[in-house]
């Protein structure tokens, strides 16, 4: 839709373009979807290989505690997609560097204020857990699914970077983003062998969900300026 009403806004009608010019904008749609897919791919593999360093080092219940403390998520996550979409549509009907950071901005704070007004529901979720489970533990399944949330909330902050990136076909660019942090977090994970704990874990992957941030930030700059 972005790219359509960009095409539409610089060359007219593209009902109106040419047979070649036709070609083009499906080619670039194609390769719009194409980086998109790519990107998600990267995105729902990293939480996997997340899941191997944790298990190569620390034992079932770490690895089953995490994996918990990530399925309290969900509600947290389906809301800041649903921002998303809105403030993708927004940030694509903008004219102006600063019509595109006021729409930025306004999408990293209502992401970052529902993710927070919805971690009652993963502590809620991890309380009702261990009281059915008391061997896990209520203070050590809510200190991890503390853990899990902080290392959630950075992606409500680059929800903003990405559409902005996407919008201008630079998924490679975000791509390389959770690249580096699945990089980074392999290495942040060598503390592991001599700190083999889910928090020296927790830690790595609060890190590197910074790091990953910060990068979008810096490549996203020169287009909103």
């Amino acid at each position: 839709v972005a790219l359509l009403m960009g095409e539409r806004r610089h060359h007219g009608n593209p009902g109106t373009c040419s047979d070649a010019s036709g070609w083009a904008e499906r080619a670039t749609i194609a390769r719009f979807l194409g980086g998109a897919q790519l990107t998600n791919f990267l995105k729902n593999g990293s939480v996997s290989i997340e899941t191997m360093i944790l298990a190569a080092f620390c034992p079932p219940t770490s690895v089953a505690m995490y994996r918990l403390a990530k399925s309290t998520q969900g509600a947290a996550n389906a809301a800041i997609n649903v921002e998303y979409q809105r403030g993708f549509s927004t940030l694509a009907r903008a004219e102006t560097h600063q019509q595109k950071r006021i729409a930025l901005h306004r999408l990293q704070r209502v992401s970052m204020l529902l993710c927070v007004a919805l971690y009652p529901v993963s502590a809620l979720f991890a309380l009702a857990y261990a009281l059915h489970k008391p061997e896990v533990g209520i203070w050590t399944f809510q200190l991890v699914t503390l853990g899990a949330f902080i290392a959630f909330l950075p992606a409500a902050i680059q929800q903003g970077y990405m559409a902005v990136l996407f919008q201008e076909g630079t998924h490679g660019i975000v791509n390389h983003a959770y690249v580096v942090s699945v990089v980074l977090l392999c290495l942040f994970a060598t503390t592991l062998f001599l700190w083999p704990t889910i928090w020296s874990f927790l830690l790595a992957t609060i890190v590197a969900a910074v790091a990953r941030v910060c990068f979008l930030s810096v490549k996203a700059a020169p287009l909103l300026s």
